[in-house]
This record gives C-alpha cells, sequence and structure tokens, in this order.
C-alpha cells in the first residue's frame, strides 16, 4: 500500500528535487558570473549548507500536505487512523530522505567539480580549499572556503522537517483556516521576535542545556499533541 501512495505522489518529489536542482544551478551560474567579472582571489562552496536546509524547509511543507490531504484521503477511503498516518509518515519520510539525499549529492558535485572549472574562469592555475595560512604567498590559486555541516546534522534536519511537518499538518487538519493562521504566526514571530531581541538568538553554538532542554521539552509535548489529534481525527465531507 506505501509503494501506491509513493506512485501516486511523484509528481510532488519531483517537484521538490527540481527545486533544489534549481536553487543548485543559479548558485553556480552566480558563482561562475563573479570569476568570470571580478576574478577573485577566494570563493565560497555554500552549496553543503543552503541545500539541507532547503531540504529540510521542502520535508516541513511535504509534512503539512500529506497530513492535510494523505491522511484524510485515506481516512474517506476506509483506512483506520493509525493506518493512515503510518502510510501518511511513510510517504513523508520518503519524500525527506529524497530531498536530503539529493542535496548532499549536489553538495558532493559542488565540492569535487566546482573549483576547478571556478579556477579556470577566474583565470587561476590551481585552488585549494580551506588554506588554513597567509593567502598572500599563494601565487595564481584561487583559495575556496566551504561551509560543510556535520554528517550528523543530517537526520537532525530531516527529523525537525518531518516533525515541523507533522504539527503544522495536525493543527490545520484540526482546526482548519484558524490552524492555517496559527502558523503564519509562529513564523512571522520567528522572523520578527529574533530582531528585536537582538541576532544572538541565532548563536545556536552559545545556547545552554536549558534552553537545548526546553526546546527538545517543547518539540516532544507538539509531538505528542500532533499524534493525539490525528489519533482522533474526525473525518470531514
Amino acid at each position: 500500500m506505501l509503494k501506491k501512495v509513493i506512485r501516486l505522489n511523484l509528481d510532488d518529489l519531483l517537484l521538490y528535487l527540481g527545486i533544489e536542482g534549481g536553487v543548485f544551478l543559479l548558485t553556480q551560474i552566480i558563482i561562475g558570473a563573479v570569476m568570470v567579472v571580478a576574478k577573485p582571489m577566494d570563493g565560497i562552496l555554500i552549496s553543503g549548507i543552503t541545500l539541507p536546509v532547503i531540504a529540510g524547509i521542502l520535508a516541513l511543507l511535504s509534512g503539512v500536505v500529506h497530513v492535510t490531504v494523505t491522511f484524510e484521503q485515506a481516512l474517506c477511503f476506509g483506512q483506520t487512523r493509525r493506518r493512515a498516518l503510518a502510510l501518511t509518515m511513510g510517504v513523508m519520510t520518503f519524500e525527506g530522505v529524497c530531498a536530503l539525499g539529493a542535496a548532499a549529492l549536489l553538495a558532493l558535485m559542488e565540492r569535487y567539480l566546482g573549483p576547478p572549472i571556478w579556477a579556470s574562469l577566474a583565470g587561476r592555475g590551481h585552488w585549494v580549499v580551506d588554506y588554513p595560512g597567509d593567502w598572500g604567498v599563494l601565487e595564481d590559486c584561487l583559495v575556496l572556503n566551504s561551509f560543510q555541516p556535520d554528517w550528523r546534522l543530517y537526520p537532525v534536519i530531516l527529523l525537525i522537517g518531518l516533525g515541523g511537518g507533522l504539527v503544522g499538518g495536525a493543527l490545520i487538519q484540526r482546526f482548519g483556516t484558524k490552524g492555517a493562521w496559527a502558523l503564519w504566526g509562529v513564523w512571522m514571530a520567528g522572523c520578527f521576535v529574533p530582531e528585536m531581541l537582538g541576532r544572538e538568538v541565532f548563536a545556536i553554538g552559545d545556547w545552554n542545556q536549558y534552553t537545548i532542554g526546553a526546546g527538545v521539552v517543547l518539540g516532544i509535548g507538539c509531538l505528542a499533541w500532533s499524534l493525539w489529534s490525528l489519533f482522533h481525527a474526525v473525518v470531514k465531507g
């Protein structure tokens, strides 16, 4: 049954992969243009950080869509709530893993194929990545700085994306338009509250164990409510 649901939603997966591919291609075009026009001494490998974040956002959006559409469709076709939720989470996980896998592959492509192309466009004879010394001693060389998250962050990004999608979808499934407005309010708060508190709020490395613990407890509480809500969901229409 899960394979059938996945096949029915392949167009959504292709859309997500197309978004990632489009962002990757646009990034390479911009960096290439900078190399041709400015002939800089340095550059950046940025897909390793931007694409996993985009994949996590896509996993979240995928979760919201599948909870509000796939889950309810399964209920309307006579599936139990437990089975409908299992199918929904199965297709969410599949799409999230594919999105993060594509992000990792594209980041590897940039890491190994980008530097020689960029060096050539910038008129440099060779290149180095994350050079620890003084750039001034290098001649005819393009120095590239990489932004690569630890590989252990990939499952964390996946879990956050899927968990956020489940919570958001459950809110909309239970409260309808009011739930959607609540999500919008949370999003806007996330955009503007840090500006009011100071940008250092984003310095995750400075968070203490109490801040992290509070976030974990809040996340677990939201997930528990979401599961309860979906297990007691009312079939609409």
